[in-house]
């Protein structure tokens, strides 16, 4: 994977669960890495349920491989949140990685 294409930065985060004053369990977000990425918006949909309207935008991340990332993480990007759908390792050769995620807007 060439490094010229991976000009963003991304943010992938995993929940921890901790517990409050009262004892009750809060997810926290915490950083599990920073890693460039290429970001290559792949779909985006609108649709109207109970008299909303909501869109979608589908977006493929790149990166190089990072063992541990799974679907149940998160990626923020440039102040804005995707749900990892699903982790691609290309080849399945350890050298790169698509990150298929789903932004509600």
């Amino acid at each position: 994977m060439r490094g010229g294409k991976l000009r963003h930065q991304i943010v992938i985060q995993q929940t921890t669960e901790s517990r409050n004053a009262v004892g009750e369990v809060d997810d926290t977000w915490s950083t599990f890495a920073t890693v460039r990425a290429s970001v290559e918006p792949l779909q985006g949909r609108e649709s109207f349920v109970l008299s909303q309207s909501l869109a979608e935008m589908t977006i493929r991340f790149r990166i190089r491989y990072l063992d541990g990332v799974t679907p149940k993480m998160r990626i923020s990007y440039d102040s804005r949140l995707f749900d990892i759908e699903s982790v691609v390792h290309v080849n399945e050769r350890g050298r790169e990685m698509h990150l298929l995620s789903r932004e509600v807007l």
